[in-house]
């Protein structure tokens, strides 16, 4: 997904309910910065009233909350007329997330195979324009290997119909994946730092060691700002490892992180002695297909909140998406009503201009 553009012409911006944004547009999709969040998105493009443009262009568009990420209602004109022709798009349209929280971007790619190797290798349709290094995507409608279903996951090694999924050592599976669906994602790691992580990898013994599926922001000791190195331990018992999901007192025993990315790469290691625990592995399709036990995770405890002490991080913010089907043409411009109903939420507080 593209960064948040310069040429986007911020105008009118209040912490009121109701506001108008003047866009200068690009001709590509654009992610608009927000003060607030708001729940209805109105665009009206001023350049396609009363002409005829050759091919169909956007004149209205609209989308609110309790339409699809990405999708939208259209007006637009019929090619080389002024007649108008509605329609609806459930890609390339309008949304608004945070990017403080996971938010599934618009655009979902099926893949074709992921290897029963170490590490897996996903396959995906040629001339890939969606994926690239450092991303994470989310896996879902896995079959073959079902167990990878709501996995995110870091990719590495991007291709043209290819991407390698590094943290994940699927040698074990019985087979491989034989079809899939992969979005991209932002994952939560901006209003709470660490963010929980999903398990792929335990390796017991005396202190023990846990892989993790994207890239984590877990730490050793006292954080700036305050705040221990500890997690919470969540495996279903399709995964085994039922020693380390420790209750003391009837609540769950948070374990001290003493190691990050050492015995295996996006890692921690804690103070847990597993060398009695049954290991840790996935599932085997057939019983994940019967269960269907969520993917087991560490979960920060006793960790301060310390991002914004952190000149290289930004703050979390709202941010309006156009996409294809409604960003209009370079150099033009677009207008956005944008309406909001109930509370409104700002990561941080923000201050109106």
């Amino acid at each position: 997904m593209s960064t948040v553009p310069t040429t986007a012409n911020l105008q009118g911006i209040t912490q009121n309910q109701n506001d108008t944004l003047i866009i200068t547009t690009t001709g590509s999709p654009l992610l608009i910065p927000l003060q607030q969040v708001y729940t209805s998105v109105t665009l009206i493009n001023p350049s396609t009233y009363g002409t005829s443009p050759p091919s169909p262009t956007m004149i209205q568009a609209y989308w609110n909350n309790y339409m699809s990420a990405g999708s939208a209602l259209l007006l637009e004109n019929v090619s080389s007329s002024t007649t108008v022709q509605s329609l609806s798009v459930s890609t390339g349209g309008i949304s608004i997330y945070n990017t403080a929280y996971p938010s599934i971007y618009p655009v979902q790619t099926t893949g074709t195979t992921i290897t029963a190797a170490n590490p897996a290798v996903a396959s995906i349709p040629s001339a890939n324009t969606l994926f690239s290094n450092g991303q994470v995507v989310r896996l879902t409608n896995v079959v073959g290997a079902p167990q990878l279903n709501g996995y995110l996951f870091t990719i590495s090694n991007v291709t043209g119909t290819s991407f390698t999924i590094p943290y994940l050592d699927a040698s074990g599976f019985a087979a491989g994946a034989t079809s899939f669906h992969a979005q991209v994602v932002q994952p939560p790691t901006i209003v709470t730092f660490p963010s929980a992580n999903l398990i792929t990898k335990i390796i017991m013994g005396t202190s023990t060691t846990i892989q993790f599926a994207f890239t984590h922001n877990f730490f050793v000791g006292l954080a700036p700002g305050g705040g221990s190195g500890q997690v919470f331990l969540t495996i279903p018992s399709e995964y085994g490892a039922q020693g380390l999901n420790k209750t003391q007192y009837g609540s769950s025993e948070a374990w001290t992180i003493t190691a990050v990315n050492q015995a295996l790469p996006n890692s921690i290691t804690i103070n847990a002695n597993s060398s009695g625990v049954l290991p840790f592995a996935f599932p085997s399709a057939a019983v994940w297909t019967t269960n269907k036990p969520t993917p087991p995770q560490a979960t920060p405890y006793g960790q301060t909140p310390y991002n914004y002490q952190n000149a290289s991080l930004a703050n979390a913010q709202w941010i309006l998406s156009l996409g294809s089907s409604v960003c209009g043409v370079a150099s033009g411009t677009l207008y956005a009503e944008l309406k909001g109903a109930g509370s409104i939420l700002t990561y941080p507080a923000t201050v109106p201009n």
